[in-house]
């Protein structure tokens, strides 16, 4: 199990092969411009001169994918009234709810936000209180992989394992003998091409892979 971004590089670098994608709520989630209702905030250029909060410079959703679409967009960030890195998606809910700030970037598991960070950490009546200004396009949820040497070598195996792990969190019993190890609601078959959008966040931001 790794991250979807440290994937693509294992990928390259390692052979790592994909097999499946967790599932919590769907196979994909997605980054959100989320702003209150109450904001004459409706297109990502009304951002200039307002303050929004980013999660942290590690974030996928939180900041990754929206500075890719800031860079497409040629919008300066620097041209913000102000930028603050809250460390947690509630943390920006908490910004947001409190009006500290005029727009956050958070998570969603759909584009229309209907279950967001905003859904799960909002204290009140969330319902009908933000607007969803940006979307991204879908974000494949993190990998299980193993070498690709490995599958050539056993691919019988290594398909066995992969239904296995299907089955194992389809069963509650299972599932919660195993939830310290797995996470996730479900596992569904994944693609290499599925994770083109991590490839091209990594590209056109030129990440580089961190070691220690």
């Amino acid at each position: 199990f790794m991250q979807s971004m440290i994937f693509v590089f294992a990928e390259k670098n390692a052979g790592a092969k994909v097999l499946l994608k967790q599932i919590w709520s769907e196979p994909f989630y997605y980054s959100l411009l989320l702003t209150k209702k109450s904001s004459k905030i409706v297109s990502i250029k009304d951002l200039m001169g307002k303050r929004v909060a980013f999660v942290d410079e590690k974030s996928a959703s939180g900041y990754l994918y929206p500075q890719v679409m800031l860079k497409k967009a040629k919008i300066d960030v620097g041209k913000f009234k102000s930028v603050k890195y809250s460390g947690s998606h509630q943390a920006s809910v908490d910004l947001l709810s409190s009006n500290q700030v005029d727009a956050i970037f958070v998570f969603g598991d759909d584009q229309q936000g209907k279950i967001s960070a905003w859904t799960n950490f909002y204290k009140g009546n969330s319902k009908n209180q933000v607007r969803v200004v940006w979307a991204s396009e879908p974000i494949p949820n993190d990998p299980f992989c193993v070498r690709q040497d490995f599958y050539d070598k056993f691919p019988k195996l290594t398909h066995s394992l992969m239904f296995s792990l299907i089955d194992i969190v389809a069963n509650p019993k299972m599932k919660s003998t195993l939830s310290g190890f797995i996470s996730a609601n479900g596992f569904a078959p994944a693609t290499t091409r599925q994770y083109d959008p991590v490839r091209e966040m990594v590209r056109e931001l030129n990440l580089k892979l961190e070691q220690e």
